[in-house]
């Protein structure tokens, strides 16, 4: 299945390449300043060319990012069309996924429980997970909605879960306004056209001390201190913004959250090795196992080292 997943994401992004360039064709593009603290785009240092696509580096705030940025009407409609979205959530929907996903809630559920003490709090879970974090709410007492930026992983979750509530689009959502008490995101962020778009809305929705929570793909992780460009999380079509603890913190204090948490996981330490060993085989045969089992035992104890980052942030105002 992932097999599949890798060729029909190749063949998207092929798509909006311009052949004679070689680039990510003007057409479906533009330059863009930084969306964190609007450093313009001549300041942003080119860190490699992907496929056709440009990552670079923001001299102000760190915010790694594709530029130029896919336009956002044809991000919006590849979510619910593109044959890559369908079969990578469905990946989302395995046992061995969903089992990640599970472990990695739970810790969240237990930071965020401790912050939040009045009665019936309000959760909104923003994934492509099927609406998995407001279920696990839910289960706790909470009164839970979801959004689902896949259309398809949106209609599952409305078939799983028929009594929690369900948002069809992003601008819907933003008309609730201090309406929860906890803001989920899973690995949703990137995903949008402007984090700060993304950012100012949960703002909106949130109640005063109200809690912004989720998961990033940490790009300090050593997944991508080895893997380099070749990372998996460097597509510069559907995931567009890469963040670490530094580019999270100047997000928060733009829109008045205080971090209250930040911490860096690795859901299955033993499979994560397996997956090194099958992708960078040339890279790690100069390490015995004594040498690898040092280099995971440092990634599994470091805050900084995982490929998934950990965020809660507090509202102020």
């Amino acid at each position: 299945m992932k097999k599949s997943y890798s060729e029909l994401l190749d063949k998207e992004l092929l798509s909006f390449v311009d052949p004679n360039t070689g680039m990510l064709s003007v057409a479906h593009s533009s330059m863009i300043d930084c969306p964190i603290c609007e450093t313009s785009s001549l300041r942003q240092r080119e860190l490699f060319i992907k496929r056709g696509y440009r990552f670079v580096l923001c001299a102000g705030c760190g915010l790694i990012f594709s530029n130029p940025s896919i336009h956002n009407e044809a991000n919006r409609a590849l979510y619910d069309q593109a044959p890559s979205i369908k079969c990578w959530s469905e990946i989302l929907q395995t046992q061995d996924q969903r089992g990640k996903d599970l472990c990695l809630y739970s810790s969240l559920i237990a930071l965020t429980s401790k912050l939040v003490k009045h009665n019936a709090p309000r959760c909104l879970d923003i994934s492509m997970r099927a609406g998995l974090a407001a279920g696990l709410f839910k289960k706790r007492g909470w009164k839970s909605d979801f959004y689902d930026f896949s259309k398809y992983t949106r209609e599952l979750g409305k078939r799983k879960l028929p009594r929690v509530r369900f948002y069809d689009s992003f601008d819907s959502i933003v008309k609730a306004k201090n309406t929860y008490d906890v803001v989920v995101s899973m690995e949703a962020m990137e995903h949008f056209a402007n984090p700060s778009f993304f950012m100012e809305n949960v703002s909106k929705i949130l109640a005063k001390g109200g809690i912004f929570c989720g998961f990033v793909s940490n790009v300090e992780s050593m997944l991508v201190r080895v893997m380099g460009s070749e990372a998996p999380l460097f597509d510069g079509l559907y995931q567009k913004f890469f963040f670490h603890t530094g580019s999270l913190k100047a997000l928060f204090k733009e829109f008045n959250f205080i971090p209250k948490n930040f911490k860096t996981f690795i859901p299955a330490l033993e499979k994560t090795e397996k997956f090194f060993n099958r992708m960078l085989p040339e890279r790690l045969s100069a390490f015995s196992r004594a040498d690898m089992a040092k280099i995971f035992r440092v990634i599994k104890e470091s805050d900084t080292l995982g490929y998934k980052l950990l965020f809660v942030a507090k509202k102020l105002k």
